[in-house]
C-alpha cells in the first residue's frame, strides 16, 4: 500500500506516512492498522492499535493521522527469594555420619555373590 509508519508495535504513537491520494487519512490508518494487526505486530498489546487524528490546543483537527497502540502489559511479579536454608546441627552431622558409616559397615560385610 506504500504507507509506512516510523515504528510499529506496543506502545507506537506513530504518523502513517503515504496515505494513497484519494484516500482519507482516517481510511488509510485503518488499513494500515489492519495490516499491522494481520501481521501480529499488536498481538503483546492487546491485538490492535487505534487511529486519532491530532487537535491542536482550540480542538481543530491540524494535519495528518497518527496510529496508536497500548503498551505491552507488565510481566508478572517476580517469585519472593527463597529462604535460605538452616545450617545442619552439629548433632545431624554426626546422626548423617554415623549412618553413611553403618551403611558402608554392612556393605563390607555382605558375602559376595
Amino acid at each position: 500500500s506504500g504507507m509506512t509508519v516510523e515504528a510499529a508495535g506496543c506502545g507506537m504513537d506513530a504518523q502513517v506516512m503515504g496515505v494513497p491520494d484519494g484516500t482519507s487519512w482516517e481510511d488509510g490508518c485503518k488499513r494500515c492498522n489492519e495490516a499491522l494487526a494481520l501481521k501480529g505486530v499488536f498481538d503483546p498489546c492487546g491485538g490492535s492499535g487505534r487511529c486519532a487524528l491530532p487537535t491542536d490546543r482550540f480542538g481543530r483537527t491540524t494535519y495528518g493521522v497518527w496510529l496508536k497502540a497500548h503498551s505491552a502489559p507488565s510481566p508478572p511479579p517476580s517469585p519472593p527469594p527463597l529462604a535460605p536454608e538452616e545450617p545442619l546441627s552439629r548433632d545431624a552431622l554426626y546422626l548423617a555420619a554415623a549412618a553413611l558409616a553403618a551403611t558402608a559397615a554392612t556393605a563390607l560385610a555382605a558375602p559376595a555373590l
